[in-house]
């Protein structure tokens, strides 16, 4: 994940007030998100399970209990990462290039 930050195609962050908690119930496992990470163009196939293109940045929440990190939807429909310049996400994004992050 760093090289791909370092590379300008993956962005993680805290959700701040956005942070949840899923409590366990007897056929579901207690959850508890803190963090998420959005990243474009790592493996075609998982892309395709995630129904996210090309391009197209994918954001995952991390599980603190679980430790695994959980999809949660395309940027597109999260809306984490918000009014970032269309070069920003092109490949490679220009060396210096941030986006501009939202918390939910």
């Amino acid at each position: 994940l760093r090289a791909r930050r370092q590379a300008g195609q993956a962005f993680t962050g805290g959700l701040g007030e956005g942070q949840s908690v899923k409590y366990a119930t007897d056929w579901s496992p207690r959850e508890e998100y803190g963090v998420w990470s959005c990243i474009k163009d790592w493996d075609r196939n998982a892309q395709l399970e995630c129904e996210v293109g090309a391009g197209q940045l994918a954001c995952f929440k991390y599980d603190e209990v679980g430790k695994r990190f959980r999809f949660w939807g395309s940027n597109d429909d999260v809306k984490v990462i918000v009014n970032t310049p269309p070069d920003m996400l092109a490949d490679p994004a220009p060396l210096g290039t941030m986006p501009v992050v939202a918390v939910p």
